[in-house]
């Protein structure tokens, strides 16, 4: 009776901890939060991106172009650092036209949920424009529509935003309660 019991939970045991691949969020490609910024240099040159030494801010700063996330490439990559570690890794991509940039979104925001489980939208659209009229771009460029997704875990967040002009889509990783500290009035 143990013997069939237990092996009964050896086969039930991986669809049961199927949903328990969800990857915590404590950074983003290979750098972790808390990590000294040289330590995210080297990580993010060693992928191809190119230091931008004149847009850095050291030490709160660091400022890269051409870095890959997953299978897309940002224009521009910032690391945020608070007493010299890691708090915040943004990524800005660039997208030609307004017409792909939902779909950029889309597909950037389908490869986190891959990673992280499903992430909290919001699409939220003015009047005259809705939803599904095939106008959202428009919206998104003329700012009657926010577009956005979240995804939280204890105090860490992932948000990716399309910002107003359509052509652009912000991706940013944070530990939040080191944001907090970071921005707060010295």
């Amino acid at each position: 009776m143990k013997r069939r019991l237990f092996t009964t939970l050896l086969f039930l045991l991986p669809l049961l901890g199927f949903t328990q691949t969800i990857k915590p969020i404590d950074g983003a490609i290979g750098i972790k939060f808390g990590d000294v910024g040289l330590k995210a240099k080297n990580i993010i040159t060693a992928r191809g991106g190119k230091f931008d030494i004149a847009g850095s801010n050291y030490p709160k700063s660091l400022h890269f172009t051409n870095v890959r996330f997953e299978h897309f490439t940002s224009e521009l990559a910032a690391v945020k650092l608070f007493h010299g570690k890691v708090y915040e890794i943004g990524f800005i991509f660039r997208v030609d036209t307004g017409a792909k940039t939902i779909s950029y979104y889309n597909d950037i925001v389908n490869s986190l949920n891959k990673v992280y489980g499903e992430g909290k939208s919001t699409r939220d659209f003015k009047s005259p424009y809705t939803d599904g009229d095939g106008n959202e771009a428009e919206a998104i460029r003329t700012g009657n529509a926010d577009v956005e997704t979240l995804w939280v875990d204890k105090s860490n967040a992932i948000q990716i935003k399309i910002v107003p002009d359509a052509y652009v889509i912000m991706l940013t990783f944070q530990d939040s309660n080191v944001a907090e500290q970071a921005n707060a009035p010295q």
